[in-house]
């Protein structure tokens, strides 16, 4: 990714801890298994800027970026809240 990389975030309708960030807008390239009982519903977008590594809201950027660029989509689950 030379460039900032517009993503969506999206959230599994079966677990709200379970997110996914996808370069496509629709999120039809998500894996319906990572979400299963449920479907990807849209959450928000956000921009992956180059360089872009250190982790934001307990993401891992360097993780996510290599996923969205050798597949088009990243899969995560947020941490409890204590």
């Amino acid at each position: 990714m030379p460039e900032t990389t517009r993503v969506y975030i999206f959230r599994c309708s079966a677990n709200a801890r379970r997110l996914a960030a996808s370069t496509d807008q629709s999120g039809a390239n998500l894996p319906a298994d990572e979400c299963a009982g449920g479907t990807w519903e849209a959450f928000k977008n956000t921009d992956l800027a180059p360089g872009e590594t250190s982790p934001r809201a307990g993401i891992d950027q360097a993780a996510m970026r290599t996923a969205i660029v050798e597949r088009g989509w990243y899969v995560w689950e947020r941490p409890l809240q204590s």
